[in-house]
């Protein structure tokens, strides 16, 4: 009987419940066929030799009443009742004489045997005029092994000789067989129950942990971890389910943070714009002109800034949702530094940075979006420009070479820590002597090369400075069309 428990999981198609419907079950149909069948051919191999014997005792009498040495019908007579008299192994067989209607005439054990119907084995032998055995029940209701054949000389009154043997000691030998049986299916399958529930609650219990675990993580618990000591595949999802509470915990820690500095980056030009504007608001333009100018002028580039950020964020949103856009022309790239150069020089000339360029004589024909590639070298001038010192020089360059072109923007600044340096192009991630920002520059500037075939590489040491590489195929080895 299934326990309720494992009914019920079975009920709601669980791996419990599939592993009864199929393995469990499928293994109990077996076994019971499988007994069933060797107990059928053990009790087919006992009647049949059963069957053998009798038949081979009616032969050896046989041989005697129909000898070649007898002639006559009362010489045949007299010799099957000869055969009933010295009849050696009547504790195992009877013999009996029938007459045609299929009478006892004479038994080896002297029994008298009422009228009945004639046995089976009896008209199915004069039927064929051969020795006929088969299995039946006496009168009396033994069970039975009998064989019967008509003679086919004539021996009087008798028509037919049989014999007889029970089976009742087979029947016992079988019903021992079956009993034996059963009880070695009935350990069989207990076996396999008790070590199916092993391994299913081997699979179940860590899938539980996992199941309870996952919902924690879901909810917004990260530090929940998966313990599983066993080193198999549930083991793997235990350590890939920890590595992605891990991967989640940290990118809610860098999203925290990044909400954290953008409120911050924001409300700093906010506050600028905001006290300027009441400055101005109460001020007359005639009596301070100077002041006027100077807090427009401020409110212009904060209002800049805020614009770039926001076109930062947008970007940003774009690339995750797969929505960038890209306007692939074929253009001089030299051209689009060029005008990056200028678009930073007053930043760096505010904080004392020089720009250095020395454009190439040959034109560096690319296929890109003009105005992502300038974006892309505005962000990374703006930033060796706010990690360069006071006084400090970056260094743009371009060069080409087998079919790819290299633009590389160093500055001689603070550098970035080694342990940063993996995780700098991450979204959301800042370093850990970052001045300011949102965090996604790098991760924009990625996306953006990454589109158009190309990649960015970083190489940093801490106190010295920085060089970023961008490289992106030559314009020849491009066909020139409009992408998304």
């Amino acid at each position: 009987m299934v326990p309720p428990k494992l009914f019920r999981s079975y009920k709601r198609r669980s791996i419990t419940g599939r592993w009864i419907a199929g393995s469990l079950l499928m293994t109990i149909i077996v076994v019971a066929i499988g007994t069933a069948g060797i107990l059928f051919a053990v009790r087919q191999s006992y009647y049949q030799s059963a069957l053998q014997l009798v038949e081979y005792q009616l032969r050896l009498v046989l041989s005697e009443v129909l000898s070649e040495d007898i002639s006559t019908s009362t010489e045949r007579y007299n010799a099957a009742f000869d055969a009933i008299e010295g009849f050696v192994d009547k504790g195992r067989f009877e013999l009996m004489l029938l007459n045609s209607d299929g009478r006892v005439i004479a038994t080896s054990s002297g029994f008298e045997y009422p009228e009945t119907e004639p046995p089976e084995d009896f008209l199915l032998a004069l039927d064929s005029q051969s020795i006929n055995a088969d299995i039946c029940y006496s009168p009396t209701g033994e069970h039975l092994a009998a064989a019967s054949s008509s003679l086919d000389k004539p021996a009087g009154v008798i028509a037919a000789v049989r014999v007889v043997s029970s089976i009742e000691g087979v029947d016992r030998q079988l019903f021992m067989a079956t009993q034996w049986a059963i009880l070695f299916s009935i350990v069989i399958i207990s076996f396999s129950v008790l070590t199916g529930l092993y391994f299913v609650r081997s699979i179940v219990r860590p899938i539980q942990r996992i199941e309870e675990s996952a919902k924690l993580i879901a909810s917004g618990n990260f530090s929940v971890r998966v313990h599983n000591p066993i080193n198999d595949e549930i083991g793997e999802l235990c350590e890939i389910i920890n590595e992605m509470a891990v991967g989640l915990g940290a990118a809610e820690q860098i999203k925290n943070e990044f909400v954290s500095s953008v409120s911050h980056e924001l409300r700093t030009p906010l506050t600028s714009i905001r006290g300027w504007t009441d400055t101005l608001l109460a001020a007359d333009p005639g009596e301070n002109p100077e002041m006027y100018k100077k807090g427009l002028s401020i409110i212009a580039n904060e209002t800049s800034r805020l614009y770039d950020m926001v076109e930062d964020l947008l970007d940003f949103s774009r690339m995750a949702g797969g929505e960038l856009k890209l306007n692939r022309k074929n253009m001089d790239i030299v051209a689009e530094i060029e005008d990056a150069v200028l678009i930073a020089e007053q930043r760096a000339a505010a904080l004392s940075v020089q720009l250095k360029f020395d454009p190439p004589e040959e034109p560096m024909p690319v296929l890109a979006d003009p105005d992502r590639m300038r974006q892309v070298f505005v962000n990374l001038l703006d930033n060796a420009i706010k990690y360069s010192v006071p006084g400090g020089v970056v260094d743009v360059t371009a060069r080409a070479m087998d079919g790819r072109t290299y633009i590389s923007v160093t500055d001689h600044g603070t550098g970035i820590p080694s342990e940063d340096l993996p995780n700098i192009t991450q979204k959301f991630f800042k370093a850990g002597n970052s001045v300011g920002g949102s965090g996604i520059g790098l991760a924009i500037v990625k996306e953006i090369m990454q589109a158009h075939g190309g990649s960015i590489d970083i190489k940093s040491s801490l106190g010295k400075g920085t060089t970023v590489t961008v490289e992106l195929p030559a314009a020849s080895s491009r066909e020139g069309k409009n992408e998304r």
